[in-house]
Order: structure tokens, then C-alpha cells, then sequence
């Protein structure tokens, strides 16, 4: 059974599903990121990144990590372009 990058993590631990929307711990996110942990709960602290509370648990939701991956993104040059 193959598994999306999206959906497994290196610690073999799968991400937890709530409905049909996938939520992120900071840990998670970070690691979907590549980023530390800290830069994580400061941009959470900021209020940089949207995040849900219950309790004291936060969650990232995945669609605002891939939005993020998405916009983040620097299309390739076309091959002509990179012979100049």
C-alpha cells in the first residue's frame, strides 16, 4: 500500500485524519516544512500561521501547510532560458 508524502512521517507514524481534513501537530508541521519547532509555536505565537486550539493541544491544519508549500514555490526557467 502506497502512501502520499503527506500522509506518513519519518517516524513511520501516520497523521492523524479528522473528517476530511487532516490535521498537524508542531511537530508535524515542521517536519512537512523542514523547519524547527520553534520557528513553528513563533509563527503560531505571531499568529503567522492559522492554527486550532483545543485545550492546550494546537493543530495546523494540512491545507494551510500545502498552501503555503504551494505559494512558496519558484516555477522552473524552460531549458532556453537556462542555455543563455
Amino acid at each position: 500500500m502506497a502512501t502520499s508524502p503527506a500522509s506518513s512521517r519519518t517516524d513511520g507514524r501516520r497523521i492523524r485524519s479528522v473528517g476530511s481534513s487532516q490535521m498537524l501537530t508542531v511537530a508535524e508541521t515542521a517536519a512537512v516544512l523542514g523547519l524547527a519547532e520553534k520557528t513553528i509555536r513563533n509563527w503560531l505565537y505571531l499568529r503567522r500561521l492559522p492554527s486550532v486550539r483545543v485545550g492546550r493541544a494546537v493543530r495546523v491544519p494540512f491545507v494551510v501547510v500545502a498552501q503555503l508549500l504551494d505559494e512558496g514555490a519558484v516555477p522552473a526557467l524552460p531549458e532556453r532560458a537556462l542555455a543563455q
